[in-house]
């Protein structure tokens, strides 16, 4: 009898855990820049791989990635990342 009471306990605990997550939960509708940084496995990588190295370079984090990404394209990632407040410069605006 125990082992029903306790799947019935569990699985409410379940019920209500879920309804939390739906309650709590907001939608959001991607701009085409906001987009832009999911449609691709690059921009994850990128803001990774930059968020661990100090001050940098495009080239540097290219390299870095596999397949290797264009300079020019880590560029334009880090410049995105930086005005959606996903990457901060310092002060030296590294």
């Amino acid at each position: 009898m125990t082992n029903i009471v306790e799947y019935i306990d569990y699985r409410q605990f379940l019920l209500d855990f879920y309804k939390d997550l739906v309650k709590n939960r907001k939608e959001a509708v991607l701009n085409s820049e906001s987009y832009k940084f999911f449609k691709s496995w690059k921009y994850s990588v990128i803001r990774e791989v930059a968020s661990t190295l100090k001050n940098p370079k495009p080239a540097e984090i290219a390299k870095l990635c596999y397949p290797e990404i264009p300079a020019s394209e880590v560029s334009e990632a880090l410049k995105l990342m930086c005005r959606y407040g996903l990457l901060l410069q310092d002060k030296t605006n590294k």
